[in-house]
């Protein structure tokens, strides 16, 4: 099941209920030349009426895929993803792309908007809402006359977090409590995805170019592939077999812009939100770390017209898609001054040009210190408590931390680079507007994310100096983080009770802890030991409807019941509409 968005007003644009024949398709509706008023800087040095090619355009979004997981990348991989390295054959392959976050809400809020997350507001997955003051590529498409459809796969990417804007049709799970008792995303496998898209494309007004955005979870945890995908019991096998299943269905929707006449006319780019780690670095899974595994992602585009194919070498960001698509699709050039932070990668890339990322969930859910960093050719500089510089072109799986060797003077040029991105201006936003859904924000929040809910504007300057720990030197506590959260997921809760212990007892700022540790003590129906840990994310935050439920009901349980009826008083008085 999914859930349609349409705006207001937009009903008759989307092309719902139309029955069109084979042969209209053939009508190329991409190369479809409209004239339009270009308005301000859409297009630099031209004014008034202009006649502009319009080419439809699709964006398929990868979650949780590494650069070197597919096959074009890597020789001894050619089998397992046929359907993208045949595309790769012919069209430009950026080798060197970078994502923003390791997670994957800000980083697609980047691809739709060409801004960093420290200026669309969005820092963590649930943690804000993408304001009505952002332009999407979407809604610069929409405004143009063209039909815009997106179909996304998980929850994380909910309408409710604000990336539906300049979508007629925003297609999501609908069921947000499948995965109910871990910390898994309600999602849609890619058939389902792709077959709510081919549908779309089928009804759609073929008089008109269309933008259409595909989101596959599938690559992301639990690795759960088609029995016929299955290649054995290993996580990276398993992982390596989810990516197949996902190219074969993309094959799908490959082979209908052929059937269709659309496929030579239509600007198609293909990239990862992030990536994966599997132990590189003391890192399993992502969302953490800014090492090369999950920032470093594949990035493809086809530019429409003859086969053109490139292996480009120069350093680009996944900010760089939205004013990229917009060239190619003849919506005018976004990359102008500071309006946005990415650039039209159609273009030859300036040797020293540098990018931003960052990861503040350390920060929001562990009470470490957030990390940012600025990658160019030279080197990459991850700021936090406990600063790390690399050669990562001669390094590159970063062994030698060099930021004690390259002198202040070098690490000086990366910090300004981080500094310029975090002057500009951010984007303008209303609390109220601003406010995700409750019933999102309380299932996400069931759900273990810590974050949901988070004021972006209380967090810190990404060179802020901080007393918290780096997360570099929390390696140890980390890994026995995930390995709790694995065991929990798994329903062995007494097994994880020791390492969410360890944590709690050495961080008494672990949100993440704190909160696993209560919810499997009360699994295990040990209500008096969870209390403590209850009151302390009770009363030191972050409060929340199901701390203070559970609080409550610990009490309750115990023969509390005055402090009982008093926290959940306090609670109801704390948000009368819960």
């Amino acid at each position: 099941m999914g859930t349609e968005r349409r705006v207001p007003g937009n009903e008759q644009r989307a092309g719902a209920g139309r029955s069109p024949g084979r042969g209209d398709g053939r009508l190329s509706s991409a190369r479809l030349t409209i004239s339009f008023l270009l308005l301000g800087t859409l297009l630099s040095g031209c004014g008034g009426e202009a006649s502009v090619e319009r080419r439809s355009a699709l964006l398929v979004t990868l979650d949780t895929t590494r650069a070197d997981a597919l096959g074009f990348t890597r020789s001894n991989m050619a089998a397992l993803t046929p359907v993208l390295d045949a595309l790769a054959a012919e069209a430009s392959v950026f080798e060197h792309a970078f994502t923003v976050a390791p997670v994957t809400l800000p980083s697609h809020a980047s691809i739709l908007t060409g801004l960093y997350p420290v200026r669309h507001g969005i820092r963590d997955n649930g943690a804000g809402r993408l304001p009505s003051s952002a332009e999407t590529l979407a809604e610069r498409a929409r405004d143009a006359g063209y039909q815009t459809a997106a179909f996304v796969a998980a929850l994380v990417l909910d309408p409710g977090f604000g990336l539906d804007q300049g979508f007629d049709v925003y297609d999501a799970p609908l069921d947000r409590g499948t995965t109910a008792q871990t910390t898994h995303f309600a999602e849609r496998s890619a058939d389902r995805v792709v077959a709510a898209a081919l549908a779309w494309l089928a009804a759609r007004d073929r008089s008109r170019p269309f933008f259409l955005w595909v989101h596959l979870f599938d690559p992301h945890a639990p690795y759960e592939p088609p029995a016929r995908f299955f290649t054995g019991n290993k996580n990276q096998e398993r992982y390596r077999a989810e990516l197949t299943f996902a190219d074969a269905e993309l094959g799908r929707l490959f082979a209908h812009l052929r059937d269709e006449g659309l496929w030579e006319d239509t600007v198609l780019a293909v990239v990862a939100d992030h990536g994966e780690s599997f132990g590189e670095n003391g890192e399993k899974s992502h969302g953490t770390y800014l090492y090369q595994p999950t920032l470093r992602v594949p990035l493809v585009i086809r530019f429409p017209g003859p086969p053109a194919p490139a292996r480009r070498t120069d350093v680009a960001s996944v900010v760089d898609l939205a004013p990229t698509l917009a060239a190619a699709m003849g919506l005018g050039r976004l990359d102008v001054g500071e309006r946005i932070d990415g650039r039209d990668l159609a273009t030859p890339g300036a040797p020293d040009r540098g990018v931003y990322f960052e990861s503040y969930g350390p920060y929001l859910n562990y009470g470490w210190s957030t990390m940012a960093g600025w990658l160019d050719a030279d080197g990459k500089y991850v700021h936090s408590a406990a600063p790390e510089f690399f050669r990562w072109r001669d390094d590159p799986k970063e062994t030698t931390n060099l930021a004690a060797d390259v002198g202040a003077d070098a690490l000086e040029r990366y910090r300004a680079g981080i500094e310029g991105v975090a002057a500009r201006a951010p984007l303008a936003t209303d609390r109220d507007e601003a406010a995700i859904d409750d019933a999102l924000v309380a299932h996400l929040r069931d759900l273990g994310y810590a974050t949901v809910g988070a004021d972006a504007q209380a967090l810190p300057h990404p060179l802020a100096p901080s007393s918290r720990p780096s997360p570099v030197d929390r390696k140890d506590v980390y890994a026995d983080l995930i390995q709790g959260l694995a065991l929990s997921n798994a329903g062995r809760c007494e097994a994880a009770i020791p390492l969410f212990l360890a944590a709690a007892r050495q961080e008494p700022r672990n949100v993440f802890a704190y909160e696993n540790l209560a919810n499997c003590l009360l699994a295990t129906k040990r209500p008096l030991e969870a209390i403590p840990y209850l009151t302390s994310l009770v009363h030191e935050g972050p409060a929340r409807p199901s701390h203070i439920y559970n609080l409550s009901a610990s009490l309750w349980a115990t023969g509390a019941r005055d402090e009982a009826l008093r926290v959940l008083r306090q609670g109801v008085e704390a948000d009368p509409g819960n």
